[in-house]
């Protein structure tokens, strides 16, 4: 068993809505594991889905099968900056008649700021490589990864893990 520690930093903001309270859509601390998986390029996903069904299921029991799991990564240093959103709904009608009235849509993004800092583990059978850089979120922002491999005691004592795991992967 190898265990690698990824220190990941970001270079641009980055957003997804991991949560969504009238209009504020916010991103939180973690990084979610199944994301990080694709971002590093260990699962493969189709370009382009007409359906937009995950297919967690079938795309990362290849990983299960050949004994590599990444840990969903812990905050080191976040920082959050907001930003707000307005644009106005356009129609186009085939008769150039005026429209009348003007539905804007706004709303605030609580994104990761850049800089911010994370630490997750790759558990692998076999000695793997991954990138230097990944993008992350919505807006595909840059990240830097620094990955250092752990030494791996070998015994049958109990351990205590102070890392983040998906609850669903257990």
């Amino acid at each position: 068993m190898r265990i690698y520690r990824l220190f990941i930093t970001s270079h641009d903001s980055i957003y997804w809505a991991t949560r969504e309270v009238d209009r504020l859509y916010q991103s939180e601390t973690y990084l979610h594991n199944y994301a990080l998986t694709y971002a590093l390029g260990l699962a493969k996903s189709t370009y382009h889905d007409n359906v937009q069904i995950p297919r967690y299921q079938e795309e990362l029991s290849v990983l299960n099968e050949v004994g590599v799991y990444v840990t969903p990564a812990a905050p080191v240093c976040v920082d959050f900056v907001g930003n707000t959103y307005k644009f106005a709904d356009t129609r186009y009608h085939v008769e150039m008649e005026q429209c009348s009235y003007n539905v804007p849509t706004f709303g605030m993004i609580r994104e990761i700021a850049a800089e911010s800092q994370f630490v997750c583990y790759v558990l692998a059978e076999q000695s793997i490589r991954l990138p230097k850089w990944i993008r992350l979120g919505k807006w595909m922002s840059k990240a830097s990864v620094q990955m250092t491999e752990l030494p791996v005691t070998e015994g049958n004592g109990s351990y205590v893990v102070s890392l983040p795991l998906n609850p669903l992967d257990i």
